[in-house]
C-alpha cells in the first residue's frame, strides 16, 4: 500500500494532512492490526469526538466487515457520530456515557456474543488501537514522513488521546523534541515498552486547560478536529522553540 504524505506549511510550521486521508492517521494501522478472516465484527468504544472510530467505519465498510461503535448519547449527534452512520457502521449509544461506562458496555456485548456463541464472532479493540502491531506501523510512518521532509525537524507537535502516536513519534526519531498535548484523560508512556531515558528526555507533555468535550480556543488555518487537533496546535503555536517545526494533524 502507498501510503500518501501532504505536507503544507502555516505560520513557519510544517503540517502533516492526515486529514486528508480516509480516516486520518490511524487509518493506516487498521490492515496490520485486523485478523479480518477471524472476525466478523468489530466493536469499538468511542469517544464521540474521536478519530479512530471514523477509520474503523470505512475501512470495515471497504472489506464487507461489520462494525459497531459505542459511545454517548447526546440530543445531537456529533458530527463524527453521523460520519461513522454514513460509513455503514452500527451506532450504540450509552446513557450516562462517560468514556469507563462506554467501555464497559462494549466489554458486555462481546462477552453476552462469547457466552451465547452468537455469530458473527466478535472482536472488541482496545482504546486507541493501542498495541505492538499499530505502535511499530505508526513509527515505519514517522520514518517515511521525516524522509519526505529530507531531515529529522527539531520538533514534532501532536495531539495525545492514547498516546499511540505520540510514543511511535518518540520511537521514530532520534533527536527531536516530542511534544504532545493531552487533550483527554491523564497519559503516562506504556509501561510494556521499554523507553530509554534519552527517549523520556525529549518528550514534552502539556495539558491542554480545557475538557475533551470543549472545542479548542484557537482554530489553526487548515482543517482540524476542534477538540483534538486544534487544541495540539493552540499550544503549538504559543510554545514551539525549534527552527524546524512538524505538526502532525492526525484528522
Amino acid at each position: 500500500m502507498i501510503e500518501k504524505i501532504t505536507l503544507g506549511t502555516y505560520e513557519g510550521v510544517t503540517i502533516l494532512r492526515d486529514d486528508l486521508l480516509p480516516g486520518g492517521t490511524k487509518s493506516i494501522i487498521l490492515p496490520d492490526l485486523l485478523d479480518t478472516k477471524s472476525f466478523d465484527e468489530l466493536v469499538y468504544a468511542s469517544p464521540v469526538y474521536g478519530g479512530f472510530q471514523i477509520a474503523l467505519a470505512l475501512y470495515c465498510k471497504k472489506i464487507g466487515k461489520k462494525a459497531t461503535i459505542f459511545c454517548a448519547r447526546r440530543a445531537i449527534k456529533h458530527p463524527n457520530t453521523v460520519a461513522v452512520l454514513k460509513a455503514g457502521a452500527k451506532i450504540v449509544e450509552v446513557d450516562h456515557g462517560y468514556l469507563s461506562v462506554v467501555q464497559a458496555r462494549a466489554r458486555d456485548y462481546v462477552y453476552a456474543g462469547l457466552v451465547d456463541k452468537r455469530l458473527p464472532s466478535q472482536y472488541l479493540i482496545p482504546f486507541g488501537a493501542k498495541s505492538d502491531i499499530s505502535r511499530n506501523r505508526l513509527v515505519n510512518r514517522v520514518k517515511m514522513v521525516i524522509k519526505k521532509l529530507g531531515k529529522e525537524p527539531d520538533e514534532i507537535w501532536c495531539a495525545v488521546g492514547s498516546g499511540l502516536l505520540f510514543e511511535a513519534i518518540l520511537i521514530g526519531t532520534k533527536k527531536a523534541r516530542v511534544c504532545g498535548v493531552i487533550v483527554g484523560k491523564d497519559f503516562s508512556l506504556s509501561k510494556d515498552v521499554n523507553f530509554s531515558p534519552s527517549l523520556g528526555l525529549r518528550a514534552h507533555l502539556y495539558n491542554y486547560p480545557r475538557s475533551f468535550d470543549k472545542p479548542s480556543k484557537v482554530l489553526p488555518p487548515f482543517p482540524s478536529t476542534s477538540n483534538y487537533d486544534a487544541k495540539a496546535w493552540d499550544l503549538c503555536v504559543q510554545y514551539k522553540i525549534g527552527k524546524t517545526v512538524l505538526f502532525w494533524n492526525v484528522l
